[in-house]
This record gives C-alpha cells, sequence and structure tokens, in this order.
C-alpha cells in the first residue's frame, strides 16, 4: 500500500542557510570517501529545500513563478553544490571543488519563514540523486533548458543541469485542480523560457502538491 501525505514544515529560511552552508565547510573538510559524498548529498537535499521553499515564498506573494535575487542566489547555489556532488560521484568520491556561489547564498535577503515540503522520492522510495546525473550524461549543453516541478523537481532539476553543463534550472509550481493542473508564470519568464524557438526542454516530471 502506498501512502501520500502532504508533509511540510515551517522553518526560518537563515537558519536553514546557515546549516546548509556549515554543512557544506564541514563535509568539504572530511577526508576524501563516500562519506563525505553522502554529507555532501545531505546538505544538497536540504539546500533544494531552501531553494523550493524560496521560490514557493515568492510564488504566494506574487501569485505566479518569476524571477526574484533570493530565488537566483538558493538556485545558483543548488546547482554549484550540484556539480560538486557530481564531481564527488564521476572520480569514485575522491575530487571536490571549493564552492562558487556560497557568498552570493549567504549575502541575499531571504524571506524570514519559509514553508518547506518533504521531498518524498529521497525519504520514501530510495531515490537517489546521483540516477539524474548518470540519466543526464551524453545530454549536450547547447540551447538546453531545463525546468523543474516543485517540489523534489528543485533538486533534480539542479543536478541535472549540473551534470549536462546547462544554465540555472527554472522551478515552477503547478496548481489549481488535481487532475486539471496549470502553470502560472510571470510574463518575463514566460518570454524568457520560449525567447529561443530552437530551445531543447527536459522536465523534470515528478510533482507531490
Amino acid at each position: 500500500m502506498l501512502v501520500y501525505g502532504d508533509a511540510a514544515t515551517i522553518e526560518d529560511a537563515g537558519d536553514k542557510r546557515a546549516r546548509i552552508l556549515q554543512s557544506v565547510a564541514e563535509a568539504s573538510a572530511m577526508p576524501a570517501g563516500v562519506i563525505r559524498h553522502a554529507a555532501l548529498v545531505a546538505a544538497f537535499i536540504e539546500a533544494g529545500e531552501l531553494a523550493q521553499g524560496v521560490a514557493d515564498a515568492a510564488f504566494t506573494e506574487r501569485g505566479q513563478d518569476g524571477r526574484t535575487p533570493a530565488q537566483d542566489a538558493a538556485m545558483g547555489f543548488l546547482l554549484d553544490l550540484a556539480g560538486l556532488v557530481r564531481l564527488s560521484w564521476d572520480s569514485g568520491f575522491r575530487r571536490i571543488a571549493p564552492l562558487r556561489a556560497a557568498a552570493a547564498l549567504r549575502g541575499a535577503r531571504l524571506p524570514d519563514r519559509i514553508r518547506v515540503k518533504r521531498p518524498e522520492g529521497y525519504a520514501f522510495y530510495a531515490l537517489y540523486p546521483e540516477a539524474y546525473r548518470e540519466a543526464a550524461r551524453g545530454l549536450a549543453p547547447e540551447r538546453l533548458r531545463v525546468v523543474g516541478l516543485r517540489s523534489i523537481g528543485t533538486g533534480l532539476a539542479a543536478m541535472v543541469a549540473a551534470a549536462a553543463g546547462a544554465p540555472a534550472p527554472v522551478t515552477l509550481r503547478p496548481v489549481g485542480h488535481p487532475f486539471r493542473r496549470e502553470l502560472a508564470l510571470a510574463d518575463s519568464l514566460r518570454a524568457e523560457l520560449t525567447a529561443d524557438p530552437a530551445a531543447r526542454f527536459r522536465l523534470r516530471l515528478e510533482y507531490h502538491p
């Protein structure tokens, strides 16, 4: 029997950011190996929660998906961390690199409180971010745009984009009746996504409301 829930918590965004940055710093100081890799993945999963919560806070305020400086900082950090996880995985847990986007996240003005959704795929269904790194092997980055559906699609889209060398992904929150979901996009984001008629899209479809 499969049981689906709407598990969410209200968290202090600043505290969550500090915890993530500390976790990454501690993991980076560990000796090379699978334990360090696991610590990086744990930080990556929580960073995905932060990016999801920041995006949903903006969506709640504006009633549509668009870009904000806080969202860009959170997603930029998540993409950078996904690249670190990818490097660790590809090297057999031997190599990592310094994060470039930590300063931008540290200086970003985040909402005071965010509503964080538990990524059920990680928690209950043995879904590993590294599986999406493997699935993205061979994707050419030219004109590739990655779109993730929140919640878990936030982190998985970042992993696909990092694996393919694509730009930072966009995340969207479908709304409406469960059998007739729709997207609510700001005009600026709609124009951005449709600006290149030759763009190729990879959409992270798993969605938990």
